[in-house]
């Protein structure tokens, strides 16, 4: 709803809605597939756990770096409240970091480590995935652009060696036109 933002605090595992009107922050959601691993003892990302969230329709979209998690839980839009259980939509068993979703509802996740995986829009099977843009060693955030003109293209910030911006046309990769 206009006026909301969605926010997660990635040890804690706690989803914020805040009213950016009322200035207001509000806890809408806990759960341990949101925390990062260890929180008292953790190094590196090992306690960062919520990532990336989006929504998709009235599914909240997220990641859980620490965890490797790639789950959704159904959300009021109204209230910001859950509807339903969080699920698991894979366990990929490695670092996972933002994700985006392409005109047609594709996902496109990043993988830090291996670059961006592409899955299908409506596919909830857990199985192998294609992993685009190998090369984006560091990927960390993506996002398709708003307008016509470059709505099939992924813009990628990468934190790797040379770190810095990609900007993908989908089109050219058989994702944005013919899937």
């Amino acid at each position: 709803s206009a006026g909301f933002l969605m926010s997660g605090d990635a040890p804690t595992g706690v989803l914020y809605l805040i009213n950016t009107r009322l200035r207001t922050a509000t806890a809408v959601l806990q759960h341990a597939l949101l925390n990062g691993t260890d929180t008292g003892r953790a190094s590196g990302l090992a306690h960062v756990g919520i990532n990336g969230i989006k929504f998709y329709g009235s599914d909240l979209y997220f990641t859980n770096t620490a965890k490797g998690v790639y789950g959704k839980v159904r959300l009021d839009t109204s209230t910001g409240l859950p509807t339903g259980k969080l699920s698991v939509i894979e366990n990929y068993r490695t670092y996972l970091d933002d994700l985006s979703f392409d005109h047609k509802g594709n996902q496109y996740i990043s993988k830090p480590l291996t670059g961006i995986v592409f899955r299908k829009a409506g596919d909830t099977t857990a199985r192998p995935r294609t992993t685009l843009f190998a090369s984006l060693y560091g990927a960390n955030s993506n996002a398709f652009g708003r307008g016509a003109s470059d709505k099939c293209i992924l813009y990628s910030t990468f934190a790797g060696s040379p770190s810095g911006v990609a900007r993908i046309n989908a089109g050219t990769h058989r994702m944005c036109n013919k899937i």
